[in-house]
């Protein structure tokens, strides 16, 4: 696991999408202290059990070459549940990155 957003799978980086997490090197020390519980949160998420992930076997790749990949359990988006629990923020059409220090 990288942060709240991304994961390591054998030798695959997986940007997890619908959602943006803080980064672990913020711009502020709550934004830092936020990117935390938001990697801790995933990791807990994750080790709860079976999931899914979309995309099949031709996912797409952002510029930084990590797979794109929404993730649920059954009918739970994760990304829904990280911004749920104010650990991340939407992303989408209009979505301006960042604001952990305001």
């Amino acid at each position: 696991m990288i942060d709240g957003d991304t994961i390591i799978i054998g030798k695959r980086k997986i940007r997890l999408t619908g959602y943006n997490a803080p980064e672990l090197a913020g711009e502020c020390p709550a934004e830092t202290a936020l990117a935390r519980k938001s990697r801790d949160a995933l990791l807990q998420w994750l080790n709860q059990g079976a999931f899914e992930m979309s995309g099949g076997d031709e996912a797409a790749y952002d510029q930084y070459g990590r797979e794109l990949r929404e993730i649920r359990r059954g009918n739970v988006l994760l990304a829904d549940r990280m911004i749920d629990a104010d650990l991340a923020q939407g992303s989408g059409w209009g979505f301006v990155r960042g604001g952990w220090c305001e």
